[in-house]
Protein backbone atom coordinates (compact mmCIF):
# COMPACT_ATOMS: atom_id res chain seq x y z
CA UNK A 1 0.00 0.00 0.00
CA UNK A 2 1.46 3.47 -0.57
CA UNK A 3 0.41 7.10 -0.66
CA UNK A 4 -0.48 6.81 -4.44
CA UNK A 5 -3.01 3.72 -3.64
CA UNK A 6 -4.53 6.16 -0.89
CA UNK A 7 -5.29 8.77 -3.57
CA UNK A 8 -6.98 6.51 -6.10
CA UNK A 9 -8.76 5.02 -2.90
CA UNK A 10 -10.24 7.51 -1.14
CA UNK A 11 -13.14 8.63 -3.74
CA UNK A 12 -14.38 5.14 -2.96
CA UNK A 13 -14.24 5.18 0.69
CA UNK A 14 -17.40 4.30 2.54
CA UNK A 15 -18.65 4.65 6.17
CA UNK A 16 -15.85 2.57 7.41
CA UNK A 17 -11.92 2.43 6.15
CA UNK A 18 -9.61 1.06 7.53
CA UNK A 19 -5.90 1.62 6.68
CA UNK A 20 -4.58 0.12 9.71
CA UNK A 21 -0.65 -0.72 8.82
CA UNK A 22 -0.53 0.14 5.05
CA UNK A 23 2.72 1.71 5.19
CA UNK A 24 1.29 5.34 5.20
CA UNK A 25 3.54 7.96 5.64
CA UNK A 26 2.43 11.83 6.32
CA UNK A 27 2.37 13.02 2.83
CA UNK A 28 -0.55 10.84 2.27
CA UNK A 29 -3.01 12.77 5.41
CA UNK A 30 -3.38 15.84 2.83
CA UNK A 31 -5.36 13.77 0.33
CA UNK A 32 -6.74 12.22 3.51
CA UNK A 33 -7.87 15.22 4.52
CA UNK A 34 -9.98 16.57 1.87
CA UNK A 35 -11.90 12.80 2.26
CA UNK A 36 -12.18 14.12 5.85
CA UNK A 37 -14.23 16.78 4.71
CA UNK A 38 -15.73 16.34 1.51
CA UNK A 39 -16.65 12.65 2.42
CA UNK A 40 -20.30 12.80 4.08
CA UNK A 41 -20.83 9.12 4.66
CA UNK A 42 -16.96 8.46 6.16
CA UNK A 43 -17.57 8.19 9.98
CA UNK A 44 -14.75 5.49 11.14
CA UNK A 45 -11.01 6.04 9.88
CA UNK A 46 -8.68 3.73 11.15
CA UNK A 47 -4.74 5.17 10.55
CA UNK A 48 -3.23 3.38 13.41
CA UNK A 49 0.24 1.93 13.04
CA UNK A 50 1.51 4.15 9.98
CA UNK A 51 4.27 6.52 10.60
CA UNK A 52 1.85 9.70 10.75
CA UNK A 53 3.91 11.36 12.49
CA UNK A 54 2.85 15.12 14.13
CA UNK A 55 3.70 16.90 10.37
CA UNK A 56 1.25 14.41 8.92
CA UNK A 57 -1.56 14.34 11.87
CA UNK A 58 -1.09 18.41 11.82
CA UNK A 59 -2.73 18.18 8.75
CA UNK A 60 -5.53 15.70 9.18
CA UNK A 61 -6.71 18.01 12.06
CA UNK A 62 -7.41 21.01 9.35
CA UNK A 63 -9.92 18.10 8.27
CA UNK A 64 -11.43 17.54 11.40
CA UNK A 65 -11.77 21.17 12.32
CA UNK A 66 -13.74 21.80 9.54
CA UNK A 67 -17.37 22.08 10.26
CA UNK A 68 -18.45 19.54 6.85
CA UNK A 69 -16.35 16.40 8.72
CA UNK A 70 -19.08 13.63 10.16
CA UNK A 71 -16.19 11.81 11.49
CA UNK A 72 -17.06 9.65 14.82
CA UNK A 73 -13.85 7.33 15.07
CA UNK A 74 -10.53 8.04 14.29
CA UNK A 75 -7.70 5.58 15.60
CA UNK A 76 -3.96 6.38 15.53
CA UNK A 77 -2.81 3.77 17.83
CA UNK A 78 1.00 3.41 17.20
CA UNK A 79 1.66 6.58 14.86
CA UNK A 80 4.98 7.82 16.18
CA UNK A 81 2.85 11.25 17.73
CA UNK A 82 4.35 12.83 20.57
CA UNK A 83 2.85 15.65 22.88
CA UNK A 84 2.58 18.30 19.97
CA UNK A 85 0.01 16.38 18.04
CA UNK A 86 -2.14 17.29 21.28
CA UNK A 87 -1.81 20.60 21.04
CA UNK A 88 -3.28 20.59 17.37
CA UNK A 89 -6.34 17.72 18.88
CA UNK A 90 -6.92 19.90 21.31
CA UNK A 91 -7.99 22.72 19.05
CA UNK A 92 -10.59 19.49 17.10
CA UNK A 93 -11.75 18.82 20.26
CA UNK A 94 -13.26 21.92 21.27
CA UNK A 95 -14.55 23.09 17.35
CA UNK A 96 -15.33 19.05 16.06
CA UNK A 97 -19.03 17.98 16.88
CA UNK A 98 -19.17 14.88 15.63
CA UNK A 99 -16.11 13.40 16.68
CA UNK A 100 -16.84 10.60 20.11
CA UNK A 101 -14.06 7.93 19.63
CA UNK A 102 -10.35 9.18 19.84
CA UNK A 103 -7.42 6.25 19.86
CA UNK A 104 -3.93 7.51 20.88
CA UNK A 105 -2.74 4.48 22.80
CA UNK A 106 0.74 3.30 22.27
CA UNK A 107 2.05 6.84 21.21
CA UNK A 108 4.89 9.18 23.91
CA UNK A 109 1.92 11.81 24.58
CA UNK A 110 3.49 12.22 27.86
CA UNK A 111 1.87 14.27 30.63
CA UNK A 112 2.06 17.49 28.73
CA UNK A 113 0.35 15.83 26.06
CA UNK A 114 -2.77 14.79 27.79
CA UNK A 115 -2.78 18.48 29.43
CA UNK A 116 -3.19 19.92 25.98
CA UNK A 117 -6.26 17.41 25.37
CA UNK A 118 -7.51 18.69 28.77
CA UNK A 119 -7.55 21.60 27.91
CA UNK A 120 -9.90 21.21 25.22
CA UNK A 121 -13.33 22.20 26.05
CA UNK A 122 -15.57 19.39 25.44
CA UNK A 123 -13.59 15.82 25.24
CA UNK A 124 -14.64 12.81 22.74
CA UNK A 125 -17.08 10.44 24.45
CA UNK A 126 -14.18 7.34 24.12
CA UNK A 127 -10.54 8.41 24.90
CA UNK A 128 -8.13 5.36 24.69
CA UNK A 129 -4.20 6.57 26.02
CA UNK A 130 -2.70 2.93 26.19
CA UNK A 131 1.07 2.85 26.85
CA UNK A 132 0.98 6.92 26.68
CA UNK A 133 3.96 7.38 28.91
CA UNK A 134 1.94 9.05 31.21
CA UNK A 135 2.66 9.63 35.22
CA UNK A 136 0.87 10.53 38.32
CA UNK A 137 0.99 14.16 37.31
CA UNK A 138 -0.89 14.17 34.63
CA UNK A 139 -4.26 12.82 37.38
CA UNK A 140 -4.92 16.01 38.05
CA UNK A 141 -5.61 17.24 34.78
CA UNK A 142 -7.99 13.94 33.95
CA UNK A 143 -9.38 14.61 37.40
CA UNK A 144 -10.82 17.86 36.28
CA UNK A 145 -11.91 16.11 32.78
CA UNK A 146 -13.91 13.37 34.87
CA UNK A 147 -15.76 15.61 37.28
CA UNK A 148 -16.64 18.67 34.73
CA UNK A 149 -17.23 16.92 31.12
CA UNK A 150 -20.50 15.05 30.96
CA UNK A 151 -20.36 13.18 27.56
CA UNK A 152 -16.66 11.28 28.34
CA UNK A 153 -17.71 7.80 29.07
CA UNK A 154 -15.10 5.99 28.14
CA UNK A 155 -11.67 6.19 29.44
CA UNK A 156 -8.58 3.46 28.90
CA UNK A 157 -5.74 4.23 31.03
CA UNK A 158 -4.21 0.64 30.50
CA UNK A 159 -0.42 0.03 30.71
CA UNK A 160 0.77 3.43 32.45
CA UNK A 161 2.63 4.04 35.37
CA UNK A 162 0.12 6.24 37.01
CA UNK A 163 1.21 4.87 40.88
CA UNK A 164 -0.27 5.37 44.44
CA UNK A 165 -0.70 9.39 43.92
CA UNK A 166 -2.12 9.39 40.48
CA UNK A 167 -4.14 6.98 40.71
CA UNK A 168 -5.78 8.35 44.57
CA UNK A 169 -6.30 11.79 42.60
CA UNK A 170 -8.10 9.31 39.69
CA UNK A 171 -10.34 8.08 42.34
CA UNK A 172 -11.39 11.14 44.14
CA UNK A 173 -13.01 11.66 40.40
CA UNK A 174 -14.78 8.56 40.21
CA UNK A 175 -16.35 9.24 43.51
CA UNK A 176 -17.52 12.68 42.43
CA UNK A 177 -21.30 13.00 41.96
CA UNK A 178 -20.53 14.68 38.40
CA UNK A 179 -19.19 11.94 37.55
CA UNK A 180 -20.28 10.08 34.30
CA UNK A 181 -17.50 7.51 33.13
CA UNK A 182 -19.15 4.02 32.11
CA UNK A 183 -15.79 2.32 31.47
CA UNK A 184 -12.63 2.70 33.00
CA UNK A 185 -9.21 0.35 31.79
CA UNK A 186 -6.83 0.15 34.13
CA UNK A 187 -5.27 -2.53 33.42
CA UNK A 188 -1.11 -3.10 33.81
CA UNK A 189 -1.11 0.67 36.37
CA UNK A 190 0.77 -1.13 39.08
CA UNK A 191 -1.87 -0.64 41.63
CA UNK A 192 -0.94 -1.21 45.49
CA UNK A 193 -2.37 -2.23 48.53
CA UNK A 194 -3.04 1.81 49.27
CA UNK A 195 -5.43 1.99 46.30
CA UNK A 196 -7.60 -0.95 47.38
CA UNK A 197 -9.86 1.55 49.56
CA UNK A 198 -10.15 4.09 47.15
CA UNK A 199 -10.94 1.24 44.53
CA UNK A 200 -13.92 0.05 47.14
CA UNK A 201 -15.05 3.45 47.76
CA UNK A 202 -15.93 4.46 44.17
CA UNK A 203 -17.06 0.96 43.14
CA UNK A 204 -19.87 1.61 46.01
CA UNK A 205 -20.47 5.50 45.38
CA UNK A 206 -20.32 5.67 41.74
CA UNK A 207 -23.82 5.14 40.04
CA UNK A 208 -21.93 5.64 36.35
CA UNK A 209 -19.20 3.01 36.10
CA UNK A 210 -20.48 -0.12 34.64
CA UNK A 211 -17.17 -1.80 33.54
CA UNK A 212 -14.08 -2.11 34.77
CA UNK A 213 -10.21 -3.36 33.91
CA UNK A 214 -8.29 -4.12 36.61
CA UNK A 215 -6.43 -6.99 34.96
CA UNK A 216 -2.46 -7.48 35.39
CA UNK A 217 -2.30 -5.17 38.63
CA UNK A 218 -1.34 -7.75 40.73
CA UNK A 219 -4.58 -7.14 43.33
CA UNK A 220 -3.54 -10.94 44.78
CA UNK A 221 -6.08 -12.09 47.17
CA UNK A 222 -6.30 -9.41 49.52
CA UNK A 223 -6.96 -6.43 47.43
CA UNK A 224 -9.66 -8.58 45.98
CA UNK A 225 -11.07 -8.70 49.18
CA UNK A 226 -11.46 -5.44 49.69
CA UNK A 227 -13.00 -5.02 46.05
CA UNK A 228 -15.81 -7.80 46.99
CA UNK A 229 -16.63 -5.77 50.31
CA UNK A 230 -17.25 -2.96 47.53
CA UNK A 231 -18.83 -5.00 45.03
CA UNK A 232 -21.54 -6.90 47.75
CA UNK A 233 -22.47 -3.13 48.51
CA UNK A 234 -26.26 -2.77 47.55
CA UNK A 235 -24.86 0.38 45.83
CA UNK A 236 -22.73 -1.19 43.55
CA UNK A 237 -23.95 -0.91 39.81
CA UNK A 238 -20.62 -2.48 37.92
CA UNK A 239 -21.41 -4.98 35.46
CA UNK A 240 -18.45 -6.17 33.90
CA UNK A 241 -15.38 -6.58 36.17
CA UNK A 242 -11.59 -7.89 34.61
CA UNK A 243 -9.32 -9.91 37.32
CA UNK A 244 -7.02 -11.38 34.46
CA UNK A 245 -3.49 -12.30 35.79
CA UNK A 246 -3.99 -10.77 38.99
CA UNK A 247 -1.97 -13.33 41.14
CA UNK A 248 -5.17 -14.81 42.68
CA UNK A 249 -5.24 -17.93 44.53
CA UNK A 250 -7.98 -20.10 45.95
CA UNK A 251 -8.31 -17.87 49.38
CA UNK A 252 -10.24 -15.66 47.12
CA UNK A 253 -12.99 -17.83 45.68
CA UNK A 254 -14.75 -17.61 48.97
CA UNK A 255 -14.90 -13.54 48.87
CA UNK A 256 -15.83 -13.50 44.78
CA UNK A 257 -18.55 -17.01 45.93
CA UNK A 258 -20.44 -14.06 47.82
CA UNK A 259 -20.22 -11.84 45.26
CA UNK A 260 -21.61 -14.35 42.91
CA UNK A 261 -24.69 -14.34 44.85
CA UNK A 262 -25.30 -10.88 46.61
CA UNK A 263 -24.59 -8.92 43.49
CA UNK A 264 -27.49 -8.03 41.24
CA UNK A 265 -25.82 -6.58 38.78
CA UNK A 266 -22.59 -8.24 38.02
CA UNK A 267 -22.86 -10.02 34.63
CA UNK A 268 -19.40 -10.72 33.55
CA UNK A 269 -16.48 -11.65 35.01
CA UNK A 270 -12.45 -12.79 34.23
CA UNK A 271 -10.67 -14.81 36.28
CA UNK A 272 -8.52 -15.60 33.31
CA UNK A 273 -5.26 -16.78 34.46
CA UNK A 274 -5.22 -16.95 38.43
CA UNK A 275 -4.31 -19.93 40.11
CA UNK A 276 -7.72 -20.50 41.33
CA UNK A 277 -7.36 -24.44 41.01
CA UNK A 278 -9.94 -27.09 41.65
CA UNK A 279 -10.71 -25.99 45.31
CA UNK A 280 -11.58 -22.45 44.28
CA UNK A 281 -13.68 -23.15 41.25
CA UNK A 282 -15.89 -25.37 43.39
CA UNK A 283 -17.51 -22.43 45.59
CA UNK A 284 -17.80 -20.16 42.25
CA UNK A 285 -20.04 -23.04 41.12
CA UNK A 286 -21.67 -22.89 44.14
CA UNK A 287 -22.41 -19.86 43.39
CA UNK A 288 -23.48 -20.04 39.68
CA UNK A 289 -25.96 -22.74 40.54
CA UNK A 290 -27.95 -20.38 42.68
CA UNK A 291 -31.26 -19.66 40.63
CA UNK A 292 -30.51 -15.86 41.93
CA UNK A 293 -27.12 -15.75 40.66
CA UNK A 294 -26.87 -12.77 37.41
CA UNK A 295 -23.50 -13.69 35.91
CA UNK A 296 -23.87 -13.56 32.56
CA UNK A 297 -20.07 -14.59 31.44
CA UNK A 298 -17.72 -16.16 33.22
CA UNK A 299 -13.68 -16.41 32.38
CA UNK A 300 -10.88 -18.49 33.39
CA UNK A 301 -12.21 -21.40 35.23
CA UNK A 302 -9.78 -24.53 35.99
CA UNK A 303 -9.83 -27.64 34.26
CA UNK A 304 -11.53 -30.56 36.41
CA UNK A 305 -13.84 -28.43 37.42
CA UNK A 306 -16.19 -29.92 34.98
CA UNK A 307 -18.44 -32.34 36.95
CA UNK A 308 -19.32 -28.95 38.77
CA UNK A 309 -20.26 -27.26 35.73
CA UNK A 310 -22.28 -29.54 34.53
CA UNK A 311 -24.66 -28.07 36.64
CA UNK A 312 -23.69 -24.51 36.10
CA UNK A 313 -24.30 -25.27 32.58
CA UNK A 314 -28.06 -25.01 33.47
CA UNK A 315 -27.92 -21.63 34.90
CA UNK A 316 -30.71 -20.10 32.93
CA UNK A 317 -28.39 -16.52 33.06
CA UNK A 318 -24.86 -17.90 32.08
CA UNK A 319 -24.73 -17.56 28.31
CA UNK A 320 -20.87 -16.82 27.93
CA UNK A 321 -18.25 -19.81 28.99
CA UNK A 322 -14.60 -19.50 28.63
CA UNK A 323 -12.55 -22.64 29.68
CA UNK A 324 -9.82 -21.83 27.38
CA UNK A 325 -5.68 -22.71 28.06
CA UNK A 326 -6.70 -25.97 30.35
CA UNK A 327 -6.02 -29.33 30.07
CA UNK A 328 -10.08 -30.44 29.66
CA UNK A 329 -9.77 -33.30 26.80
CA UNK A 330 -11.86 -35.79 29.18
CA UNK A 331 -13.87 -33.44 31.22
CA UNK A 332 -15.03 -32.28 27.73
CA UNK A 333 -17.11 -35.01 27.80
CA UNK A 334 -18.74 -34.24 30.60
CA UNK A 335 -19.30 -30.78 29.24
CA UNK A 336 -20.97 -32.05 26.26
CA UNK A 337 -23.90 -33.20 28.91
CA UNK A 338 -24.55 -30.07 30.01
CA UNK A 339 -25.02 -28.59 26.45
CA UNK A 340 -27.59 -31.50 25.67
CA UNK A 341 -29.18 -30.72 28.69
CA UNK A 342 -32.59 -29.06 27.90
CA UNK A 343 -32.29 -26.02 30.35
CA UNK A 344 -28.88 -25.25 28.83
CA UNK A 345 -28.77 -21.69 27.55
CA UNK A 346 -25.01 -21.34 26.74
CA UNK A 347 -24.48 -19.06 23.53
CA UNK A 348 -20.50 -19.13 23.42
CA UNK A 349 -18.34 -21.48 25.00
CA UNK A 350 -14.19 -21.24 25.11
CA UNK A 351 -12.17 -23.92 24.20
CA UNK A 352 -9.44 -22.59 22.67
CA UNK A 353 -5.92 -25.09 23.89
CA UNK A 354 -7.76 -27.16 26.11
CA UNK A 355 -5.97 -30.17 24.54
CA UNK A 356 -9.46 -31.57 23.54
CA UNK A 357 -8.48 -34.38 21.07
CA UNK A 358 -10.58 -36.62 18.42
CA UNK A 359 -12.12 -38.18 20.79
CA UNK A 360 -13.98 -35.57 22.17
CA UNK A 361 -15.70 -34.46 18.46
CA UNK A 362 -18.34 -37.27 18.33
CA UNK A 363 -19.63 -35.92 22.37
CA UNK A 364 -19.57 -32.32 20.88
CA UNK A 365 -21.56 -33.43 17.46
CA UNK A 366 -24.34 -34.91 19.66
CA UNK A 367 -24.13 -31.74 21.48
CA UNK A 368 -24.52 -29.61 18.20
CA UNK A 369 -27.95 -31.75 17.14
CA UNK A 370 -29.52 -31.20 20.69
CA UNK A 371 -28.45 -27.76 21.90
CA UNK A 372 -30.65 -24.82 20.80
CA UNK A 373 -29.22 -22.22 22.13
CA UNK A 374 -25.11 -22.52 21.58
CA UNK A 375 -23.77 -20.43 18.57
CA UNK A 376 -19.96 -19.93 18.77
CA UNK A 377 -17.61 -22.66 19.62
CA UNK A 378 -14.19 -22.29 19.69
CA UNK A 379 -12.03 -24.93 19.38
CA UNK A 380 -8.53 -23.22 18.31
CA UNK A 381 -5.04 -24.64 18.92
CA UNK A 382 -6.43 -28.24 19.73
CA UNK A 383 -5.18 -31.88 18.40
CA UNK A 384 -8.55 -32.61 16.76
CA UNK A 385 -7.05 -34.08 13.60
CA UNK A 386 -8.88 -35.23 10.44
CA UNK A 387 -11.45 -37.92 12.06
CA UNK A 388 -12.27 -35.61 14.95
CA UNK A 389 -13.21 -32.73 12.22
CA UNK A 390 -15.28 -35.52 10.32
CA UNK A 391 -16.78 -35.72 13.41
CA UNK A 392 -17.98 -32.34 13.69
CA UNK A 393 -18.90 -31.90 10.44
CA UNK A 394 -21.72 -34.32 10.97
CA UNK A 395 -22.76 -32.43 13.41
CA UNK A 396 -22.77 -29.04 11.44
CA UNK A 397 -24.68 -30.76 8.45
CA UNK A 398 -27.70 -31.96 11.14
CA UNK A 399 -30.87 -29.48 10.95
CA UNK A 400 -30.83 -29.40 13.81
CA UNK A 401 -27.53 -27.83 14.48
CA UNK A 402 -28.04 -24.12 15.67
CA UNK A 403 -24.33 -23.40 15.80
CA UNK A 404 -22.90 -20.36 13.89
CA UNK A 405 -19.30 -20.04 14.25
CA UNK A 406 -16.52 -22.78 14.98
CA UNK A 407 -13.41 -21.90 15.17
CA UNK A 408 -11.21 -25.66 14.32
CA UNK A 409 -7.80 -24.24 13.40
CA UNK A 410 -4.52 -23.50 15.18
CA UNK A 411 -2.60 -20.76 13.44
CA UNK A 412 -4.68 -20.14 10.43
CA UNK A 413 -7.34 -19.06 12.90
CA UNK A 414 -9.56 -20.88 10.02
CA UNK A 415 -13.53 -20.37 10.73
CA UNK A 416 -16.61 -23.00 9.49
CA UNK A 417 -19.99 -21.84 8.96
CA UNK A 418 -22.49 -24.56 9.13
CA UNK A 419 -23.75 -22.72 5.42
CA UNK A 420 -20.55 -23.92 4.32
CA UNK A 421 -21.37 -27.67 4.56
Amino acid sequence: FSDVTVEITLPFLSSLCRLRACGLTPSCCKKLRSAIITNRSLIILDLSENKLQDSGVKRLCKGLRHPGCVLQELRLNHCILTSSTCKQLRSVIITNRSLITLDLSRNILQDSGIKHLCEGLRLPDCVLLERCGLTPSCCEDLYSVIITNRSLIKLDLTHNNLEVSGMKRLCEGLRHPDCVLKELGLESCDLISSNYDDLRSFIITNRYLITLDLSETELQDSGVKRLCEGLRHPGCVLRELGLESCGLTPSCCEDLYTVIITNRSLIKLNLTDNYLQDSGVKPLCEGLRLPDCKLQELCGLTASCCEDLLSVITNRSLITLDLSENELDSGVKRLCKGLSHPDCVLQNLGLRACDVTSSCCKHLCSAFITNRSLIVLDLSWNYLQDSGVKHLCEGLMHPGCVLQELVDSGSRQRQMRAADF
